[in-house]
């Protein structure tokens, strides 16, 4: 008889698996309910170095009740009858709507229908632009500076990436 990974373990990791996939099934049914009231049906993916959180903020306040709305860089997940605020921190471990989430996650959360029926949008900036601003951003983080030759294998390095890392790809799928 044939065995699969679901045989090979043990009862405890198998009522983990479902308990977990019990609870996103009752997240999509919650979320799909939800989503498909807003008024303003539009989903904002959040990309890296492009003013996200400026845009997210100017945003925020057709998300959240009237009066609820503050402006902050740090932000916990809301998610409400108005709509969906993606937690803005350090560590997003443990919420379902953080930023620059991927939009295949956002579509698996909310559904093909609510999907295909909002306004996707989201802000790329230019390559060299963003090859500058990362430099200059890493260089802050470092206690010394980028040799030339590790700036090149840098640069090399992100043509080399996976396909889904490029923000493009990241909004595509």
């Amino acid at each position: 008889m044939r065995k699969t990974l679901f045989d090979l373990i043990g009862q405890e990791q198998k009522n983990v698996m479902l308990a977990n996939a019990q609870r996103e099934f009752a997240l999509h049914i919650e979320v799909n309910r939800r989503v498909g009231q807003f008024q303003k049906k539009f989903i904002f993916t959040k990309t890296a170095k492009t003013a996200g959180t400026s845009i997210e903020l100017y945003f925020e306040p057709y998300c959240v009740p009237e009066g609820l709305w503050y402006s902050s860089h740090a932000r916990d997940e809301y998610v409400g009858d108005t709509g969906i605020v993606g937690y803005r921190g350090t560590n997003p471990r443990g919420k379902t709507w953080f930023n620059h989430m991927s939009a295949s996650r956002i579509r698996q959360l909310i559904g093909d229908d609510v999907w295909n029926s909002y306004y996707k949008f989201c802000v790329i900036r230019n390559p060299f632009d963003l090859l500058v601003s990362a430099f200059h951003h890493n260089e802050r983080q470092r206690s010394e500076p980028l040799s030339f030759e590790s700036l090149k294998y840098k640069i090399r390095q992100l043509g080399h990436r996976p396909q889904g890392t490029y923000d493009v790809e990241r909004f595509r799928h």
